[in-house]
């Protein structure tokens, strides 16, 4: 009887580490830290950022030739880092970064070449500093979740390169 007590208690915890190491993204976001879409004309949008006082604009396409190309999407806020997401096609994503590093915002860029076959969940690899970073779209919840990976040279070697998830990996990793 006793012996079962120990395995809740172990059970538990490990739940609640789970938890720990699992966050969902922030998608409110508040006075300290907001974006904007502004028209300039018709064929370039603006985008305003502003984290934790630290102000960006970057300006975007958004038609060529009369064909339109979609504005990135806000994705969600992971600590002072927004992540946005473009997808062209079926199989596609970049996902952009927009994170606080020594006192200015900077823009990372992640290509993603999706999986031929649909699941419930995408994921995608990002960097928040030098800490390798899960972001999962769960398409049943609606849900946006980061969790931390180990540092680890495969998902170094990544960084600047088309990364190919599926099935929940990166790079057929």
């Amino acid at each position: 009887m006793k012996h079962l007590s120990y395995i809740r208690i172990y059970i538990s915890l490990f739940m609640i580490f789970l938890q720990l190491n699992s966050v969902l993204a922030q998608t409110e976001l508040s006075c300290n830290s907001y974006y904007e879409f502004v028209d300039k004309n018709d064929s370039i949008t603006e985008l305003r950022i502003s984290i934790n006082g630290h102000n960006a604009t970057e300006e975007f396409i958004k038609e060529i030739d009369k064909e339109q190309i979609p504005l990135p999407t806000f994705q969600g806020k992971y600590k002072d880092c927004m992540i946005f997401m473009r997808g062209y096609g079926q199989h596609y994503r970049l996902l952009i970064t927009y994170q606080v590093q020594d006192g200015k915002i900077h823009r990372e860029d992640y290509e993603h070449s999706m999986c031929l076959k649909t699941s419930n969940k995408e994921s995608y690899l990002f960097f928040y500093g030098e800490q390798p970073m899960k972001m999962t779209y769960n398409y049943k919840t609606d849900k946006i979740k980061f969790r931390k990976l180990r540092k680890n040279k495969k998902y170094y070697e990544l960084k600047g390169r088309t990364i190919e998830s599926c099935n929940n990996s990166f790079g057929g990793l």
